[in-house]
């Protein structure tokens, strides 16, 4: 083979290598962009939904507190718990919400260490 057809058999397969290798990274990229707004979207409708428990749960409380206390003392306790929930969770964001999901997402973006793991522990 001459010194010009293994330059050109070298540069096409640096160029096949280059190719294969972009499209497996945006393919690594949107998977992992996937799993991310999926756990978004879980995260939204599952926050909404607790919402809506929470609202019911407390709507239904002030009901049972009126023969007690009164409509209106009913309805500003129920209020207050709610101010109270919502302090708790904002003096608490980092520990229940920040760190979790932060948790989630480093872990869906360091697939690779994780499958590394399990290779080499199917290999053994």
């Amino acid at each position: 083979m001459s010194e010009s057809k293994k330059k050109s058999s070298l540069w096409a397969k640096i160029k096949e290598y280059v190719a294969i290798q972009s499209d497996y990274y945006q393919v690594l990229f949107i998977e992992k962009v996937t799993k991310i707004i999926s756990l978004l979207i879980m995260v939204i409708l599952v926050t909404g939904l607790l919402l809506g428990l929470l609202f019911f749960s407390l709507v239904a409380l002030a009901y049972l507190l009126v023969p007690v206390l009164g409509k209106a003392i009913a309805i500003l306790t129920v209020g207050g718990l709610f101010l109270l929930f919502i302090l708790f969770f904002i003096l608490f964001r980092k520990t229940l919400i920040v760190t979790p999901i932060l948790k989630i997402v480093v872990k869906i973006m360091d697939g690779k260490s994780n499958k590394k793991k399990s290779n080499e522990n199917g290999n053994n």
